[in-house]
């Protein structure tokens, strides 16, 4: 960077601590909650969204704030993001005590950010009071601006929260905004300022210089590490490297799978990490495996399928695709488009060995239809001893997922001795029955988990421990099984559907 005078570090350094000063709160600023709280905002209410009214209720801001802050960066199954999104838009009653800064409003709305709601998260901000605005709601809101490449909007939002979000990023998002109105000396101060605070942000750096200097301009390709670089190299009309997608954020993938530069084959496997992770709608996946024959390796396969001429090479195809999207991650969120290439097919000609792998793709797409289709093929009294153990097979997971062919004393001797489940096994399917009311055949449970997690779901009141049962179950490592039971029984008290479609996710990710 540009050697700063004294006596311009000395102005910007007060100018830096002023904007500290004025951003934290004294003391005397704290508040008590009252009846007509401003925390009592939403998207939904407590009807609305099939949750109590009383779902704070046993807590504190101080250990509901700590829930919020603790929720995963990103969260793989589609019935978990869905349970939690369905919490985070609640408007219900905070529970009483002190105001919190940040607000646990802006801990919501910037929770809703992480999970790539990105709609949910302009629409709750904007009902958030002006007074309980800070910053996580700020850098949630900009965040999304930028995936959808908004620089008005995103230019907007620098300005207005500027005071809220003294941070380095915030400098240099203020700097960029600066840049392309053509202040560039404004620019280089917003960015003198940010490099004050001592966080380097050496992909940044490059492009601001080179925008600013041509003769510092790097002809390499780039590989951005933060939504403000894609948004920088879109605007300055940039060469993007191909990143590595494991170390992308869900997030940042959403802003890729957007950058009509980059080329089909780089949005397709931006798009799989942002589906992956409930960052992006799957149509949009499926609009770009369909695109092109340039593709990825998962989009390869989705093509051989959508394309199979007959019936015989559809199956084929559907068989590899779901193996090739159990690896990729993205099973679940792709099964209903699976599916969907099967419609009208004559099932009397489909083997029933594919009917038992298409009712588990049915029942975690939450397809109905589909569910009873597959289950009649299954069920059905013709074949041979093998293939009526296919259905024997098949007993458990229709029972988690509450459409039981038989009563759990009549199925579960055949499914045990047809489908062979481990002890493991077993545990979990007895488990995941009782934690959602159906009483089970007593056997071995799992060991008893000991962790603090464990712990605090029995000690929290119910809206916290169900925050509390959704970390656990996204955490990595994966929770023990005794943990998962736990976390299933704590939301089917909340909310039994979302209970009900994580357990059905939970058993087949077990080979249930």
């Amino acid at each position: 960077m540009p050697v700063l005078t004294n006596s311009f570090r000395s102005i910007a350094g007060f100018a830096f601590g002023f904007s500290l000063l004025w951003a934290v709160p004294s003391a005397g600023q704290t508040v008590r909650f009252i009846d007509a709280s401003p925390e009592n905002v939403g998207l939904a209410s407590p009807a609305e969204a099939g949750l109590p009214e009383t779902i704070w209720e046993g807590t504190t801001p101080q250990r509901l704030a700590a829930a919020l802050n603790g929720l995963p960066q990103q969260v793989s199954s589609p019935a978990q993001h869905r349970a939690l999104v369905n919490i985070l838009r609640l408007a219900a009653a905070p529970p009483p005590g002190d105001a919190m800064t940040p607000s646990l409003a802006s801990l919501r709305v910037a929770a809703l950010g992480r999970l790539g709601a990105e709609q949910d998260v302009m629409d709750l901000a904007e009902k958030v009071p002006q007074a309980i605005r800070h910053a996580p709601l700020w850098q949630a809101q900009s965040a999304v601006s930028l995936t959808r490449y908004d620089l008005a909007g995103v230019c907007n939002l620098a300005n207005r929260g500027s005071e809220a979000v003294p941070t380095a990023d915030w400098q240099r998002l203020r700097g960029f905004c600066q840049l392309l109105r053509g202040q560039e000396e404004e620019a280089m101060v917003a960015v003198m300022l940010a490099d004050e605070m001592g966080e380097d942000d050496a992909v940044f750096t490059t492009m601001f210089l080179g925008k600013q200097y041509a003769n510092r301009a790097s002809a390499a390709p780039i590989s951005p590490t933060k939504l403000l670089h894609l948004a920088m190299l879109r605007a300055l009309n940039l060469k993007m490297a191909t990143p590595k997608w494991a170390e992308v954020s869900p997030t940042l993938a959403a802003g890729i799978a957007r950058f009509p530069a980059v080329g089909l084959e780089v949005r397709t496997a931006a798009a799989e990490r942002a589906v992956a992770g409930n960052t992006l709608p799957t149509d949009l996946l499926v609009q770009l495996y369909l695109a092109t024959e340039l593709s990825t390796p998962l989009g390869s396969v989705y093509q051989q399928m959508a394309y199979a001429s007959n019936l015989p090479q559809r199956l084929q195809a559907l068989e590899a695709f779901w193996d090739a999207a159990k690896e990729a991650g993205v099973y679940v969120q792709l099964a209903p488009y699976s599916l969907s290439y099967l419609s009208g097919s004559d099932m009397a000609g489909v083997p029933r060995s594919f009917a038992a792998k298409a009712l588990r793709t049915a029942l975690v797409a939450g397809d109905n239809a589909s569910i009873g289709t597959w289950q009649r093929v299954l069920l059905a009294g013709a074949g041979g001893a093998d293939e009526a153990q296919i259905g024997d097979q098949s007993l458990a997971i229709l029972a988690i997922a509450g459409q039981p062919a038989l009563p759990v004393e009549q199925w579960w001797p055949a499914w045990t001795k047809a489908a062979k489940p481990s002890k493991s096994q077993i545990a979990l399917v007895a488990g995941l029955l009782e934690a959602m009311g159906t009483p089970a055949p007593k056997v071995k449970g799992p060991k008893a988990d000991r962790s603090a997690t464990a712990r605090a779901l029995k000690d929290a009141s119910l809206g916290e421990a169900a925050l509390l049962a959704l970390s656990a179950l996204s955490g990595s490592p994966a929770p023990s099984t005794g943990l998962q039971i736990q976390a299933v029984e704590v939301l089917a008290r909340l909310k039994p559907d979302h209970a009900r479609a994580i357990a059905v996710e939970l058993a087949v990710a077990a080979g249930i």
